[in-house]
């Protein structure tokens, strides 16, 4: 029995969520008839992290691209399994797989990690070890495959460097050109060349269309990253045509927005005048007061308002600069109230805490200038929020920084409680991102192969995806290091800069010399004196300007009493376009069964866009496209009967459908389409009877007489579950008809018409595992198709399209 067959029958049908392990997602390679010989090489981009937040890894998609442009490379994915895949993995001995062709990782001739973070490591282990290799590279001499790792961004994996063949750190496009010509198991022997990620940022970012998941990941999103320089008209324009390609209603800008100034604040410009018709939502990354304008927001606001995003970095000008940060604080304060003034009403606000030469002044900085922007909201007599993200600063290795020490736990928490404690307003809220785990990826990247112990410590007794806040156990880490009896004080200690640390090598473009004459001139001789409190007052002598904005609005309304009149928007009443709402029949074939109901309406809701369908939105904070979904599909089922309305703009057109199947993923087809004429209830309601065909094996003990026995029954009372909760129900009046069909060859198919809505309601595997008494196990692996749905009237049964 092939591997696949057996994940069919003892892995999906189990499993939380099997979409994430089952790849056919539109945009990903189908490698089913893709070559008629084997490739010359197979090759594995491995992400160490779930499938939720490992596919919106931007570099995932960028080495895949590459890969898809070579025709003689065949390049699949894997993800570490979750808690209850591993599970299962683990006890039926079964390897861990890829997800285009289900691959076991030994038939790869090599295994590519993308490793984001040094908390990631963990899973690098335990994907080694479910994939049946060795461990170490030096105990895997009689294997085909090679393993190398690919840090993305500052990563230090000295730590894990026995794992690897090889650690990459030079331009990552020459590294992968000699994957394609290199035989499989060639000694490597490749000199790194500066630009790193660039140049696959530059040539393979917008050259496919991103891998759309069916499932709901961490960043459900397309993700541009900044290229090291871009023209920002042509770089607009790219985005915009991979949005519309890829059918994402939400992208996000990530990169060093610092190093491009006057380029950035263009390139947003060129977006707002792309993108403002578009419906689709922006997210940047959070800016400086000096790099941001309201005017460009505007435009790329879409639906509700999403928060205003500000790094400040530090509450003094001082740790300020050292940040590599330039601006006046009343340059943040005035634009602040411009945004109030435009009716933004959500703020969020960015500061790093723990910075070398920190001292508790400048953490009373930042409580005034928290308070301050918290008052100058209350001028607008507005309901405002404003939630203050204080990061944890840890020293990261190939920076500046290097040298500096890491400080303890206690002391970080002890600097953000120092600021909570100063900011006592109702509408400001704190964040911080775990400080456990922000020191440990510190040391993990400062500790070097003396870490290793710690870390397969840590895995052994269960440490998995320890960069998830809800998953991470300090606990589990503080008992590894005990264990090892390292000395983490002298690791996070401060180092002299003389020291030779981390050589950034050429793929990082700078030099240890270079880093260490940034970290000399990082303050200034002298520091600078605290500004001191910050007020209104201030803010109004210093800026002339900014006074007729703060003193003039509806300063009467806001010392009135009671409730405030209710705001009417005026908006003229839109004509009813005839043929504008269509319903359709589509298909749900073998290829997405493990596909979830929710999940398959968001995959047309893309595919949609992506064709160019002329939908109509909802009004409101949040728009989203006027859908009808029908009686939801259960998960593993496939079916040929299927329907949601649609509401659209102008007149339905048959071409609607011929461009809407082209953009379907493997697996869906719409079947046929027709206008919905008058005012008819959604179809979901309208359908009250789903016809189900079973197929059992030859073994299936069951006769005609069996079912036969069931509907002559007046009464059938099963146990339905609701998470802890159980209740009886009587299901005998939403069993319409079974019917077993024995073909000459033995098989065994049996035929159900249950009912839904009006008709009562009964599942098919209840009526398989409480009347029919199969086992439940056996049930999850049974066929199931859903052959058509009714509406019932009397003792008629008619199509959904016979009622519309």
């Amino acid at each position: 029995m092939t591997l696949k067959k057996i994940l069919e029958e003892e892995f999906f049908p189990f499993v939380i969520r099997p979409a994430r392990y089952r790849g056919n997602e539109w945009g990903s390679q189908d490698y089913s008839t893709a070559y008629l010989k084997p490739p010359d090489k197979r090759v594995a981009l491995v992400v160490p992290d779930k499938y939720d937040r490992g596919i919106c890894l931007p570099e995932l998609h960028l080495c895949y691209n590459f890969f898809r442009s070579q025709n003689s490379i065949q390049c699949e994915r894997v993800f570490a399994p979750d808690y209850d895949a591993e599970a299962i993995l683990r006890s039926k001995n079964l390897p861990l797989f890829s997800l285009e062709s289900l691959l076991p990782l030994t038939e790869f001739d090599e295994l590519i990690f993308l490793i984001p973070s040094e908390l990631n490591l963990t899973a690098v282990l335990n994907i080694l070890e479910l994939g049946k290799l060795p461990l170490a590279a030096a105990e895997r001499h009689n294997s085909r495959t090679r393993v190398y790792a690919l840090p993305v961004g500052l990563v230090n994996l000295s730590a894990v460097a026995t794992l690897f063949d090889q650690i990459v750190t030079g331009d990552i496009v020459s590294w992968l050109e000699q994957r394609i010509a290199q035989p499989a198991l060639q000694p490597e022997g490749i000199t790194p060349v500066a630009n790193g990620w660039e140049k696959l940022k530059q040539d393979f970012q917008f050259v496919h269309s991103p891998i759309i998941p069916y499932e709901e990941v961490l960043h459900d999103r397309l993700t541009v990253l900044l290229p090291h320089s871009f023209k920002p008209e042509t770089f607009a324009r790219q985005i915009s045509d991979q949005l519309a390609a890829s059918g994402f209603e939400e992208f996000a800008i990530e990169g060093d927005v610092l190093k491009f100034g006057e380029d950035f604040v263009a390139l947003v410009r060129a977006l707002g005048q792309r993108l403002q018709n578009a419906g689709v939502r922006c997210l940047l990354p959070p800016l400086p007061p000096n790099l941001l304008s309201l005017d460009h927001f505007d435009k790329l606001a879409f639906g509700r308002r999403r928060s205003l995003r500000f790094y400040l970095g530090a509450g003094s000008e001082y740790l300020r600069e050292a940040l590599g940060l330039f601006f006046d604080i009343d340059t943040f304060f005035e634009l602040l109230a411009n945004a109030f003034a435009r009716n933004w009403r959500s703020l969020r606000l960015y500061f790093e805490v723990g910075l070398p030469e920190e001292s508790d002044s400048d953490l009373e900085e930042i409580a005034e200038i928290v308070s301050t922007a918290e008052e100058l909201g209350f001028e607008y007599g507005e309901k405002h929020s404003i939630q203050v993200t204080l990061t944890p600063f840890i020293p990261r290795p190939f920076t500046k920084w290097q040298w500096d020490a890491i400080l303890p736990a206690a002391e970080l928490n002890r600097r953000v409680d120092f600021v909570k404690a100063r900011v006592k307003k109702r509408n400001v809220q704190f964040r911080s991102p775990s400080i456990d785990m922000a020191v440990l990826e510190g040391l993990l990247a400062r500790g070097g192969d003396a870490m290793l112990p710690v870390i397969r410590s840590a895995h052994s007794s269960g440490a998995r995806f320890d960069s998830w806040q809800e998953h991470f156990d300090n606990e589990t880490w503080q008992a590894a290091i005990a264990a090892s009896e390292i000395d983490l004080t002298q690791i996070a200690t401060a180092q002299g800069i003389e020291r030779e640390l981390f050589e950034p090598g050429e793929g990082f473009g700078i030099s240890t010399r270079q880093l260490r004459q940034q970290r000399e001139s990082a303050f200034p001789a002298e520091r600078k004196k605290p500004r001191g409190g910050f007020t209104l007052g201030d803010i109004v002598l210093a800026k002339p300007e900014v006074a007729e904005q703060i003193l003039a609005p509806r300063s009467e309304e806001k010392r009135s009493f009671g409730r405030k009149p209710k705001r009417v928007t005026q908006t003229s009443t839109a004509m009813a376009v005839p043929r504008s709402r269509v319903r359709l029949q589509w298909r749900k074939g073998e290829e997405v069964r493990h596909v979830g109901h929710l999940a398959c309406m968001k995959m047309f809701e893309r595919a949609i866009r992506r064709a160019r369908i002329p939908v109509e939105y909802t009004q409101g904070q949040q728009p989203r496209q006027k859908v009808s979904l029908g009686p939801p599909l259960a998960l593993g089922y496939t079916s040929d009967a299927e329907y949601f309305d649609l509401h659209l703009e102008q007149p339905y057109q048959e071409e609607f459908l011929h461009r809407l199947n082209q953009e379907l993923p493997a697996g869906f087809a719409v079947v046929q389409a027709r206008p919905v004429f008058g005012k008819v209830s959604s179809v979901a309601s309208q359908i009250n009877m789903a016809c189900y065909d079973v197929d059992l094996n030859e073994s299936a003990d069951i006769s005609p007489d069996r079912a036969e026995e069931i509907l002559n029954k007046e009464s059938i009372v099963i146990v339905r579950k609701r998470g802890e909760d159980t209740k009886e129900v009587d299901v005998r009046p939403a069993i319409l008809d079974l019917h077993l069909d024995e073909s000459d060859s033995g098989s065994k198919r049996l035929e159900m018409a249950l009912g839904l809505g009006n008709l009562g309601f009964v599942r098919p595997d209840e009526v398989l595992s409480q009347c029919l008494y199969f086992d439940e196990d056996k049930v999850l692996t049974l066929k199931i198709h859903r052959r058509a749905l009714f509406v019932v009237q009397g003792e008629r049964r008619l199509s959904p399209f016979e009622v519309s």
